[in-house]
């Protein structure tokens, strides 16, 4: 007898998310093999590549943290990483004598085919032994939505563009065509500043063009302009496939460095890339602060102008005494993760991302809080409002040497933050307050005069 469903060569990767964690466990593990699909019989012996036990702490199927008690076991269908709990059942699978351990997916002949291409492509995600496997086996913890495949995005982008050229068509097949049709036209601007050398440098054509800190740690990393080119090209076609994705949020400039790091971490693949910014965008709220309108953009300025406040007393009161606020210089901070490299280099953003995926917003804030924390001594020394935003805007960089030691002593700082989610939602519900007070004086106040003119 045979497993009902096999991981073939040609799969590709798309988040998973069930239900629930109980829709996984609840599975009744005793279920037989019988009843499987006549074409099993065709299928190659079993000899999946295996989910490194390194790329998750956690249970695929139920999420559960694997500790001395509850071990890391592997289904032999898929390859997938589970607990004892998760892989109760056992099959006989092809070139294989005796009945193998089968996770509770694999056993699931109900299971729908868009959550199965899931979990087959989060397997072939966390084999790859890039670094987007350890970021995505944090997204795996928040239950991330069921999309239609990358390749079909893209086939639809494809079309809109065709239709471009008749607007009156377009815009009845595709109901944000005109938002859309801008969207693509920033994108093309925007690869080409993500990955061109600086604009400044262009205007003086008498001294030799540099590339973009990106560029230039790939290089050193080992990479060639043939995997820039590759990257240029993938980055045009997450960002277009995101646009057509989600038309309603769109593009919005910054995105492009934020897909960068993603095709870096995921060596150039656009559908695992695509997968981790709509994971961004969705479950770590990002979409929130890149729609129209940037809405919790001054959220976020609100929330790190308190944690200033209370962490950094002297250096708060130091700013605002200038009238320098978050607005002034952490716009790009947020809308970027960091990823522009004005304030810190590659190799810091790379880790940054390792937390960030992990622990969310939190982490934003406490790197944030060790930037200012480390540039304070200089910052002190500062008085004039036009030479502060000069050091936070354009300096920061010199003050965070690209070593290993120094990126070490930069997390341990960070880390030392507290920086809870309880405190988070606190001021969020002070802000959402004081915006409410202030629209209430000011409906008032309009109320007034106009009750005055008519008197």
């Amino acid at each position: 007898m045979m497993i009902a469903r096999k991981i073939t060569g040609d799969a590709r990767t798309r988040n998973f998310s069930m239900a629930s964690a109980s829709s996984v466990t609840s599975v009744n593990t005793s279920v037989s093999c019988k009843n499987q699909h006549a074409t099993a019989a065709t299928e190659e012996p079993t000899g999946v590549p295996w989910v490194p036990d390194r790329a998750s702490d956690e249970c695929m199927g139920c999420q559960v943290a694997f500790s001395t008690f509850r071990r890391k076991h592997h289904c032999r269908n898929c390859g997938a990483l589970v607990c004892s709990s998760c892989s109760r059942g056992r099959a006989r699978l092809n070139g294989l004598e005796q009945k193998s351990r089968v996770c509770d997916i694999c056993q699931r002949i109900d299971l729908p085919e868009g959550l199965w291409q899931e979990w087959k492509w989060s397997i072939e995600i966390l084999c790859s032994g890039s670094r987007m496997s350890g970021w995505w086996s944090q997204v795996l913890r928040r239950n991330p939505a069921v999309h239609m495949p990358f390749e079909e995005i893209e086939a639809r982008a494809e079309y809109f563009q065709e239709l471009k050229s008749q607007p009156e068509i377009a815009l009845q097949v595709f109901e944000h065509a005109v938002k859309m049709t801008q969207d693509f036209q920033q994108i093309e601007i925007d690869v080409e500043r993500t990955f061109g050398p600086n604009s400044l440098e262009m205007q003086n054509s008498s001294r030799s063009l540099t590339y973009g800190p990106l560029i230039v740690y790939a290089l050193r990393k080992g990479k060639t302009w043939k995997d820039i080119v590759t990257w240029k090209h993938a980055l045009r076609r997450v960002l277009i496939c995101y646009v057509m994705f989600q038309p309603t949020i769109g593009y919005c400039q910054g995105m492009d460095y934020i897909a960068a790091i993603l095709l870096y971490g995921s060596n150039w693949e656009c559908h695992h890339a695509f997968r981790l910014l709509v994971a961004l965008m969705e479950k770590y709220d990002l979409s929130s602060v890149c729609a129209p309108g940037l809405p919790l953009l001054n959220l976020k300025f609100y929330q790190l102008d308190e944690l200033v406040h209370y962490h950094l007393p002297e250096l708060h009161h130091h700013l605002s005494l200038h009238g320098i606020h978050p607005n002034t210089y952490a716009s790009g901070w947020v809308l970027t993760l960091f990823a522009s490299f004005k304030t810190l280099h590659p190799g810091l953003v790379l880790s940054f991302f390792d937390g960030f995926f992990a622990k969310g917003w939190k982490s934003w804030f406490r790197v944030a809080l060790a930037i200012l924390a480390t540039a304070q001594q200089r910052l002190l020394q500062t008085h004039t409002p036009t030479a502060l935003i000069e050091l936070l805007n354009h300096e920061l960089p010199t003050l965070f040497p690209e070593n290993d030691e120094k990126c070490r002593e930069f997390f341990l700082l960070a880390n030392h933050f507290k920086v809870t989610n309880a405190a988070l939602v606190y001021f969020e519900d002070n802000f959402d307050r004081n915006s409410t007070c202030e629209s209430t004086v000011v409906e008032t106040y309009y109320s007034n005069r106009g009750e005055a003119r008519a008197s």
